[in-house]
């Protein structure tokens, strides 16, 4: 295959011309590269190689001005604005705008349009006079007003700059069209060729057509009569040079030939589920190839980046990536977003300037390029105190200085911060080695812009705004990769195969959208307004990338175009319209749909053998005593009783931002037992009932405080919660009330008791504790109940027990087992007592219309009354139960229904 760059300059050669002094101008820097390469090549005698240039840098040089980069420019057109207009908006608010101001001036003086009248043709309200909205016109002028001004704007800040000899891109080739005579008349001797241009704006096409008129330069265009001979929209600008510049009037325009009919081509479409199916397609494509120097990867998405590095095989030992790896992309990143957030959330807050939100706070310290040692330290101090907003003072036993500097007062001042930040980096490069350090050299240098600017101009005042620039800074600046350009497999963009042929192509990521990428359009310049005044819209886009796309495979022997066909979302799953003109040009070889592979994998339930040393602690366990919520664990998971009671493997103690269930639980059995303490003993009353409920506010707030700690409970969801709490209290007193009221009488005989007995299970030579605490024990009307609370709602139903042996392998009976076991405490610890006036129960605060609600061993009706019968027969279940625990050989098996979330 000869590509375009070899045939030009074998045209060149073959004409006998000296090119020594001539100027080629390229479309980018790597088409420099790959052209020097072939000139090499060619060159049979020692020479200087002639100058070969992007034409960026050649419109620099004729424009004879500096380009600005993007955030100096913008501080300089804030300055203008303040000076030109009369009541300037703050810098936060004109940064909103200024860069699809500035975007939209670039446009204008790349295509040389008459600035004053499209200004003038703007804010003309003849032109929108059928645009009104209702009465109310106070839009409409403020849109004439800012459009009127932005004509005023746009001619003095291009007057600022030209008197600095700087400027925005499209002001540089302003300057460059109206210097082009002059160059001419300089370069007479001198020759310039103009290599696989396509898409030029107004400027270059006079630049391009007064070089060709002076007959300084050549033009070398790349074209193909597929698209070159009808209308297809791949050749649009190629065929407009041709029928309408005047040189090629009394010039022959090249004639190209139909690589696409006459030659043996094959592409292939391949259909792929989500990114992460194409770039692991392409990773098996490039393990087969055996000559993966010969092939080059073009990422249509750019996005595909990282993943496709990921995706490459290790034989590949020569790789030259032509585009940045975005810095955005780098974990250290994501330290300073961290930091950002910390003040932008503590503002957000309002929190005063010393304290910080919790979670930003662990978020930043959490991060593994600092590698806090004092963490853990840190995280158990908060889930102890519960301590929601962290100061200096709070850290200062954990943090090194460079750290705590962050949390100081003055850390919000701008200055500060930056100062901080450059610090920090400069803390942790003693630290890196390799990729680490060149990634933190880069922040160093981002961090000390942003210092620069701030000094420089004064208006990043604010965390905010400086996280702003810092973000657009950030998705500007990329981590270029160091390879060898000319050899090895070659990964790049769209933009930077311009120029280059390559014979064995794979493009990634071909889906509409995205190639082209639509009509999106950041600009103040409306849609017919730019059509008016020959300025660029989505159309010309749209050839733009269509002629980067055919021209790249009009060469290539073989193209692999793979596109995402997931239809996850608005415009997914859609091959790019240029798959669609391929295939009805019938040129599509193959057609491919790649499945990911799922392969099966057998997932073993945990099975645990009680091996001697299992035995042991269930010895151990059964002398510290068997609990009904025990019970309840085995029933419903054994491994994981045997996680949790015998190897006291526990979730760790989570901060509570929020009230949580297990801890209002706790708050309120304790603010009852403090409340009905002083009537142990004694008949309840309507009076001591009536004085609990002026007490009740002050005693749960005490206990909040207790078991919430430094959590804030006077506001948000806490205060609903607490709310909440008070209810159930006052609820539950009235309830008292009422039954007291209506002829009951209720002697508290005692609160959180604890119940326990000994057991002895045939087979077994230790004895089993059984053990229990109750929350109330009291007698109504003569019955003892043994009564535990419930915060969580409780029904009359889920005590139902007719079938005894469900207990011991239903975990939906847990509430029947925990009734029954309590009964079974009692009576041992006061056998006096008949089964017949005593009864074990619940009373659940979400359910207070069911009152107190004990087992019920009807299948339709209600029956309550325990008997020895059926004393006995729940204990011969309960001790079936503790024999298949604590004697039998039965494994502590899995429930494959529950699995166990830690394991």
């Amino acid at each position: 295959m000869e590509s375009f760059l070899e045939q030009s300059l074998n045209q060149l050669l073959e004409s006998g011309k000296d090119l020594s002094e001539a100027s080629f101008v390229l479309p980018s820097q790597r088409a420099c590269v790959f052209l020097k390469e072939i000139w090499i090549k060619k060159s049979n005698k020692a020479g200087f190689l002639p100058r070969m240039i992007p034409i960026e840098k050649f419109i620099e040089e004729l424009s004879g001005m500096q380009q600005l980069d993007r955030l100096p420019l913008l501080f300089e057109f804030y300055e203008t604005y303040t000076t030109t207009v009369k009541k300037p908006a703050p810098f936060d608010e004109f940064s909103n705008w200024a860069i699809t101001a500035i975007q939209d001036f670039n446009e204008i003086d790349r295509h040389l349009v008459d600035a004053q009248a499209l200004f003038e043709y703007l804010s003309d309200i003849k032109r929108i006079e059928s645009w009104n909205i209702g009465n109310d016109d106070y839009l409409v002028k403020a849109h004439f007003q800012f459009m009127h001004e932005l004509g005023g704007l746009y001619e003095s800040l291009k007057a600022k700059l030209l008197s600095q000899g700087r400027g925005y891109q499209g002001l540089l080739y302003r300057e460059a069209e109206s210097n082009i005579d002059s160059y001419c008349e300089y370069q007479a001797k001198q020759s310039v060729v103009l290599l696989g241009f396509n898409a030029l704006n107004k400027a270059e096409e006079n630049i391009f057509q007064t070089l060709l008129k002076t007959d300084v330069a050549q033009v070398f265009w790349d074209g193909d009569a597929f698209y070159m001979e009808n209308n297809h929209i791949a050749g649009a600008f190629l065929r407009k040079y041709r029928d309408k510049w005047p040189f090629y009037k009394n010039n022959p325009f090249p004639k190209f030939p139909n690589r696409f009919q006459t030659e043996e081509k094959k592409l292939i479409k391949i259909a792929a589920p989500k990114n992460v199916a194409q770039v692991k397609y392409l990773g098996e494509v490039l393990e087969q190839d055996k000559n993966v120097g010969k092939r080059a990867i073009v990422l249509a998405d750019e996005n595909l980046l990282g993943l496709s590095l990921n995706a490459l095989p290790k034989k590949i030992d020569k790789l030259n990536i032509t585009m940045g790896y975005p810095l955005k992309n780098i974990p250290i990143a994501t330290l300073f977003e961290s930091l950002f957030y910390l003040y932008r959330n503590a503002k957000r807050l309002g929190l005063a300037r010393d304290q910080f939100y919790y979670r930003d706070v662990l978020a930043v310290l959490s991060h593994p390029c600092l590698a806090v040692g004092k963490l853990d330290e840190i995280r158990q101090l908060l889930n102890k105190e519960n301590q929601l907003f962290l100061n200096q003072e709070d850290l200062a036993p954990f943090l090194p200085d460079e750290l705590l500097r962050f949390f100081e007062n003055s850390a919000f001042d701008t200055s500060k911060f930056l100062q901080n930040c450059l610090d920090l980096i400069d803390a942790l490069k003693i630290h890196s080695k390799g990729i680490d350090r060149e990634y933190l050299f880069r922040f160093h240098k981002l961090f000390n812009q942003l210092n620069s600017l701030n000094k420089g101009y004064n208006y990043l005042k604010g965390i905010e705004l400086i996280h702003d620039f810092f973000k657009q800074l950030l998705s500007e600046e990329n981590l270029s990769f160091q390879g060898e350009p000319l050899e090895g497999l070659q990964l790049m963009g769209m933009l930077e195969t311009r120029s280059l042929d390559f014979e064995n192509l794979m493009i990634l990521g071909v889906n509409e959208g995205i190639l082209p990428s639509g009509k999106s359009d950041n600009s103040f310049i409306p849609f017919d307004v730019k059509r008016d005044f020959e300025l660029p819209t989505y159309l010309e886009k749209d050839g733009i990338y269509a002629y980067h796309f055919f021209r790249l495979i009009q060469r290539s022997k073989q193209v692999m175009m793979t596109f995402n066909s997931e239809t996850d979302g608005l415009g997914a799953g859609e091959q790019s319209r240029f798959i669609t003109m391929l295939e009805l040009e019938k040129l599509i070889s193959e057609t491919r749909i790649i499945s990911p592979k799922v392969t099966k994998k057998d997932t073993k339930t945990v099975n645990i053998a009680k091996t001697d040393s299992v035995l042991i602690r269930l010895e151990q366990f059964a002398e510290k005593g068997v609990s009904p919520s025990s019970l309840n664990t085995y029933i419903n998971n054994p491994p994981q009783f045997y996680f949790e009671k015998l190897l006291k493997i526990y979730q760790a103690d989570q901060m509570e931002e929020n009230v949580a269930l297990n801890t209002l639980g706790t708050i309120i059995h304790d603010s009852l037992e403090d409340l009905y303490t002083p009537w142990i003993g004694k008949l309840l009353t309507i009076d001591g009932l009536d004085e609990m409920q002026k007490k009740s506010s002050r005693i749960l707030e005490n206990n909040f405080k207790k078991y919430f700690r430094k959590g804030d409970f006077y506001k948000g969801k806490n205060s609903l919660t607490y709310e909440v709490a008070l209810t159930y209290v006052n609820s539950f007193i009235s309830f008292e009330k009422k039954d007291i009221e209506s002829g009951s009488s209720i002697e508290i005989l005692s609160l959180e008791e604890e119940l326990s007995t000994l057991i002895s299970i045939p087979g077994i030579h230790y004895n089993l504790k059984l053990k229990g605490m109750a929350d109330r024990i009291d007698k109504r009307n003569g019955m003892i109940r043994i009564i535990d609370y419930k915060t969580g709602k409780v029904k009359l139903s889920d005590l139902k027990c007719v079938d005894f042996e469900k207990i011991k392998t239903d975990s939906k009976m847990k509430y029947v087992l925990q009734v029954f076991f309590y009964t079974l405490l009692y009576k041992e610890n006061y056998p006096e007592t008949p089964l017949e006036q005593m009864q074990g129960g619940i009373i659940s605060f979400k359910n207070f219309k069911d009152g107190f609600m004990t087992y019920n061993f009807a299948s339709r009706g209600k029956d309550s009354l325990m008997t020895e019968e059926r004393y006995e027969q729940f204990k011969g279940v309960l001790i079936e139960l503790l024999v298949e625990i604590f004697r039998s050989k039965k494994p502590f098996e899995e429930n494959p229904e529950k699995k166990y979330s830690w394991i």
